[in-house]
């Protein structure tokens, strides 16, 4: 839905979240509050209220688990790209590409919570 609706103004807020994350990827509070940024611009780039409400609710009940995915190795980065890959496509306005981004991303982040729970 984003990659259709998003307004210049949620894809300026996305590139900039995704550029505070590229700063701080040595640094867990800073990244995952651009993170929640990042998930809450693209929340609101669907223009649809019902997916708002969902993210809202659970952004920052997760950053505690965000945080241990952030200390697997490689956790952030490979988060990056995936947060990168979304963006491009919404910036193409490629649905398909950004649904794909999407479930690579969730993909990602199950593997790492997995990788954090196996310790």
């Amino acid at each position: 839905l984003a990659a259709a609706r998003a307004t210049e103004k949620e894809i300026a807020a996305l590139q900039e979240a995704v550029r505070v994350m590229d700063e701080c990827l040595n640094d867990a509070d800073a990244f995952i509050a651009a993170d929640n940024q990042f998930h809450q611009a693209l929340a609101k780039a669907t223009q649809n209220t019902l997916i708002l409400i969902l993210v809202d609710s659970i952004v920052n009940p997760l950053s505690e688990q965000r945080k241990q995915i952030f200390e697997v190795q490689g956790g952030p980065e490979r988060g990056q790209f995936h947060h990168k890959c979304i963006l491009e496509s919404i910036m193409r306005r490629d649905p398909v590409g950004a649904r794909a981004a999407m479930r690579a991303h969730l993909r990602q982040v199950r593997e790492d919570v997995r990788a954090f729970t196996d310790h």
